[in-house]
């Protein structure tokens, strides 16, 4: 799924982190952080992952066509956030 799939009919960051956070595995939810940045992206981070777990995630958010960003200081997945005008 790409994220010009998801219906998102309004532009709220709230829609949009549910939204995403409805693609991620769900074992894995009570750990992750989603949230709206004004730059237009989702970002998510999580909290230390198993590798597997790590893995699990990263392939779902480059489906939806997001990257991991690696910093010293704040590390964590960017996904585009897109809306569908009607």
């Amino acid at each position: 799924m790409k994220m010009t799939d998801i219906n998102l009919d309004t532009s709220s960051a709230v829609l949009a982190c549910s939204e995403i956070r409805k693609l991620m595995p769900e074992d894995l939810l009570p750990y992750m952080t989603v949230l709206f940045q004004n730059s237009g992206n989702v970002t998510i981070s999580i909290g230390r992952l198993m590798r597997p777990d790590w893995i699990r995630i990263n392939d779902q958010v480059r489906r939806l066509g997001g990257i991991w960003v690696s910093n010293s200081s704040y590390s964590h997945w960017s996904i585009p956030y897109l809306t569908q005008t009607h």
